[in-house]
């Protein structure tokens, strides 16, 4: 690279709605913009960010309901998930290829597409008023759970975390962890 170019040569994925919460279902953000804090940790560690695909309003749009893990993962959504997942992967994989450091993935805690550790489980069906108990499990979301296996794959390693949207604090102090520990 020649001098002028300044670039760092490190990364951050982060799920999308995380840096634009207009693709959230509606009634569900908990902020009106970017979750600065958390681009303020990225930026703090002189790292770029790779915004990955929102696959919920691709696949269902933006006048959707909330949905559980169990409704999302059906064949239709979940091949839809690995076709983002691929084209994002050939991306990450171009830049690791070329000296680019993936340093973290970085996930929405609760979500049934997005989520890295946690996601939202319940088998309610039919009118959403009439919805019943949802509950966290420990397990990532379709579209996650696709990319992750992916990245694997490929010899993309990198750690995961969530960020809790009403809490977001705790995720991005793990956040930070990570990326001192790769300076």
């Amino acid at each position: 690279m020649s001098q002028l170019d300044l670039r760092s040569g490190k990364l951050v994925i982060v799920a999308h709605c995380l840096l634009n919460p207009n693709t959230k279902v509606l009634g569900v953000a908990r902020r009106s913009s970017a979750l600065w804090p958390l681009l303020k940790a990225i930026e703090d560690h002189d790292c770029s960010i790779f915004q990955l695909p929102c696959p919920e309003l691709g696949y269902y749009g933006y006048n959707r309901f909330w949905a559980t893990v169990e409704q999302l993962d059906t064949p239709g959504f979940r091949r839809y998930c690995r076709k983002l997942a691929t084209l994002a992967l050939d991306s990450l994989v171009e830049l690791a290829r070329n000296g680019i450091r993936i340093l973290a993935l970085v996930g929405v805690e609760g979500s049934p597409s997005c989520a890295v550790g946690k996601t939202t489980s319940g088998s309610w069906r039919g009118d959403p008023h009439l919805a019943g108990e949802t509950r966290k499990v420990s397990k990532p979301g379709v579209f996650m759970a696709e990319l992750i296996q992916l990245m694997r794959e490929a010899g993309l390693d990198a750690p995961a975390l969530d960020i809790r949207e009403k809490s977001p604090e705790e995720g991005i102090r793990q956040l930070r962890l990570i990326l001192r520990g790769s300076a």
